[in-house]
């Protein structure tokens, strides 16, 4: 297994001044199994290129914790269990850092995964995919009005979350479209699902079965690159010619150097981790 991310930002944050609100990492949990981790700071909340980082790694220490704790056994119940050692572990840093809950207003997606499965987990919004035969499956996740969850809303217990999407956690708030990518080149769409508020909440978990080639993760930041579709971003930053050294770090310096020959490039931060199987 292989394991990378990078994180850039986007060319409004760049022009106006301010942060990259994005992070990533990824890393081996074993010789056969490792994790990707995506977060994605809100644009109009604190200092969120802080919550971020803090997000992220936490969640990495939380996904660390449970595999030396149960092994090799990605199950499904994992997410419920990582999610709660995340908030456990991200209060302090809190803390430490004097942090307010608009400071730490992030997304969070991450993947695990082995040669015998694993499991995508989305905690707001963001885009999926993974990749057998040359066949790549890719997805978005995003929340009616632009309003995502973010998992720091547990500090009234989502109270003012469930509020500003009407107080019913069970009218649907959250969709997910999936497309496919053939060997040839061509895209076709798969399913379209909505989820409710409540399922929103407590994170959306996706099955991975076995014997993928590639699993990633990545910031909304690839839905927004000036003149091109996220499924030909997505596409682009998993072309990868080698695994060697920061091989996720070359892809997306090449793909947006290239994008930014037809126009501005990522308008938003943007970031990915990747996980890959000895290619």
């Amino acid at each position: 297994m292989y394991a990378d991310s990078y994180f850039m930002i986007g060319h409004a944050h760049l022009q106006g001044g301010k942060p990259c609100q994005d992070y990533a990492t990824a890393a081996a949990l074993s010789e056969s199994a490792a994790y990707a981790i995506v977060a994605d700071g809100c644009s109009t909340g604190g200092k969120t290129d802080v919550g971020s980082r803090a997000l992220a790694l936490t969640t990495s220490q939380a996904i660390v914790k449970h595999w030396n704790t149960v092994g090799n056994a990605l199950e499904r119940t994992a997410p419920a269990r990582i999610n709660l050692e995340q908030q456990v572990n991200l209060a302090p840093v809190r803390q430490s850092f004097g942090c307010a809950t608009r400071d730490m207003l992030s997304t969070c997606v991450y993947a695990c995964y082995s040669p015998e499965g694993g499991f995508i987990h989305i905690q707001g919004d963001g885009v999926v995919a993974w990749e057998e035969s040359g066949h790549t499956v890719m997805g978005c996740f995003e929340w009616d009005n632009n309003t995502p969850f973010y998992p720091a809303y547990s500090a009234d217990n989502y109270a003012e979350f469930i509020k500003a999407h009407g107080g019913d956690v069970n009218e649907d708030k959250l969709t997910y479209t999936s497309w496919e990518r053939t060997p040839d080149g061509s895209l076709s769409q798969l399913d379209t699902t909505r989820y409710t508020l409540g399922r929103g909440i407590q994170g959306i978990t996706l099955p991975l079965s076995g014997g993928l080639e590639k699993v990633a993760v990545f910031t909304d930041g690839v839905t927004q690159v000036e003149g091109m579709k996220w499924q030909d971003v997505v596409s682009q930053l998993l072309a990868f010619k080698t695994t060697a050294g920061d091989f996720a770090k070359r892809r997306m310096i090449r793909a947006v150097k290239d994008a930014q020959r037809e126009g501005k490039g990522p308008m938003d931060d943007i970031s990915y981790a990747v996980i890959l199987s000895d290619m």
